[in-house]
Formats: structure tokens, C-alpha cells, sequence
């Protein structure tokens, strides 16, 4: 699914995007460590996981949290390499492109083609930073 077909797209800037990670950053927080219960929990609980209360209500967390990150306008996606990223819609010489911040990062300093993924990533160029 090409996210940017989406109705009502937030684009944000690379300065919006940085100054919304005082919200964005307590969100992935919560949403990594319930993440990691919920896999604690399937590890220990194996088929059973789907009828236990406990999974149940991580589950439902997880998802809230997801719910919170797409009402901000911005997209969560785990990796296998165990972090997550975030990727907010953005315009950038009249493409669409997402600005991409990974939760070790202070600030938002990366961007790649809606059609690539994280490892095709680059620097924000300084001139595109108050676009």
C-alpha cells in the first residue's frame, strides 16, 4: 500500500518531524517494551498466547500505540535487526519521500524514496532541513 495515496496525508517538515519526537519518542518507548512482553509472553505461552488475558490486553497496547502514531501522521515499523524506525510523510523537491528516525537518533536526519526501505536511507541535505 502506498501510504501517501492515503486521504488526508500529514506531510511534515524535517524541523516539524524532529520537534514532534518529544511526543513520538515516549510513544515507541511504550510501544518497544510492551512489544517485547508480548513476545516474552508467546515464548512462554506458545499456542496458548491468543486465549491469554495478560497477551490479550499487551496486544490490544500495542495496537493503541500504532492508533497513536497514525493519528500523529506517522508510520511505525519494526525491523528484524530488533529496532523500530519511524517514517513520517514528507515533501521534498516536489517528491514524496519519508524522513526516517530510528529511536537511538536525536533528531530526524534521514530520509529514503517511499519506494525504498531503511537501508536505502540517506542525510537530509542542510538546504532541504527548514523546508
Amino acid at each position: 500500500m502506498n501510504v501517501m495515496e492515503l486521504e488526508a496525508v500529514k506531510y511534515y517538515t524535517p524541523s516539524e518531524a524532529t520537534r514532534a519526537l518529544a511526543l513520538i519518542r515516549g510513544i515507541v518507548k511504550d510501544l518497544r517494551d510492551e512489544s517485547r512482553e508480548l513476545k516474552l509472553l508467546a515464548d512462554d505461552l506458545e499456542e496458548g498466547i491468543f486465549d491469554d488475558p495478560v497477551a490479550r490486553r499487551c496486544r490490544e497496547r500495542v495496537e493503541r500505540y500504532h492508533e497513536e502514531l497514525d493519528e500523529l501522521g506517522c508510520y511505525y515499523e519494526e525491523r528484524p535487526a530488533g529496532d523500530g524506525v519511524v517514517k513520517f510523510p514528507a515533501i521534498i523537491d516536489n517528491r514524496e519521500v519519508f524522513l526516517c528516525w530510528r529511536a537511538d537518533e536525536e533528531e530526524v536526519m534521514y530520509y529514503h524514496e517511499i519506494d525504498d526501505g531503511y537501508e536505502a536511507r540517506k542525510l537530509i541535505p542542510v538546504d532541504w532541513i527548514d523546508v
